[in-house]
């Protein structure tokens, strides 16, 4: 089955909650209100990403193939997405979303 996806930021590390948390808010102030899609992932989920795109259908959405290199295996990384559109958000307005999140001192990827 499908690994669960891990949403909460209990479990992020100290300094990249804060930051996060200021991004979150960044975001709503400006308009472009986010939310947190994926924090934390275990070894399974990792692997089953990872396996996207190459033993298992879709396309590849990550290069990590050990959790331990994942940024998500240590705390220190988090997927987020504009919740008034979506995965179909315009380019324009992910642009806004990187911009603030550098700012707060995250890097877009």
């Amino acid at each position: 089955g499908t690994p669960p996806v891990l949403r909460a930021l209990d479990g992020l590390a100290p300094g990249f909650r804060a930051r996060l948390e200021r991004f979150v808010a960044a975001c709503a102030a400006a308009g472009h209100p986010v939310q947190v899609i994926e924090t934390l992932r275990t070894p399974e989920r990792q692997a089953w990403l990872y396996a996207q795109g190459r033993t298992r259908a879709g396309r590849i959405v990550t290069h990590a193939g050990d959790y331990t290199v994942s940024l998500h295996g240590h705390g220190l990384a988090a997927d987020v997405l504009p919740r008034a559109r979506g995965w179909n958000t315009p380019e324009s307005i992910w642009e806004i979303v990187a911009q603030l999140a550098e700012a707060n001192g995250l890097v877009s990827g």
